[in-house]
């Protein structure tokens, strides 16, 4: 066993003595096979504007108002369809986080974007709207609704219920307004 242990550590030194060999520039490169995607692309896409979201979407994304006390931090589209706009907290509570959405139905082919689908709902009205709303945490909260052939949903973290409700009321009663069929 100590002649085949010894005849092993012998064969690695010399292996690591021998010169290794370089392939020229360029050979490697035309063997090797074009890099592979693994798994899906990203249905995110990010814009700088609600004009060029607008110009993607065919209609003005849902917004929450400054006057909210949110700021607009991220804005993307996903798969296309469904408008994605997220917010901050600049009063009352900096670490709050809000976001909403919408789409229109008959092209994001649902009328639930809220991307939380094993929640219990509470069905609720809201101005002249019947809604679903979620409580996902104690100061976590979700909604969605759909008016003619739009389709929205609300969230926001670290908020209280009733400052949700304020918030989730003016969104609602802007839809009512500004999405017709």
């Amino acid at each position: 066993m100590k002649k085949f242990l010894l005849t092993l550590l012998a064969a690695a030194a010399l292996l690591t003595a021998l010169p290794v060999y370089a392939a020229p520039k360029g050979a490697a490169a035309a063997s090797e096979p074009e890099a592979l995607t693994v798994g899906m692309p990203n249905p995110y896409v990010a814009y700088e504007t609600l004009p060029e979201m607008k110009a993607v979407l065919g209609f003005d994304p849902l917004f929450v108002p400054r006057s909210a006390g949110y700021e607009c931090t991220k804005m993307y589209i996903i798969g296309g369809t469904i408008a994605d706009i997220r917010f901050t907290g600049i009063k009352d509570n900096a670490r709050s986080t809000c976001g909403v959405r919408s789409g229109r139905i008959d092209i994001a082919g649902m009328d639930d974007i809220s991307g939380y689908y094993s929640v219990p709902w509470e069905d609720v009205h809201i101005s002249q709207t019947d809604l679903h709303l979620a409580q996902l945490d104690y100061d976590s909260f979700v909604a969605n609704w759909t008016h003619g052939k739009y389709a929205f949903a609300f969230n926001a973290n670290a908020i209280s219920s009733d400052r949700f409700r304020e918030i989730l009321t003016q969104l609602v009663q802007t839809t009512e307004r500004n999405y017709k069929d």
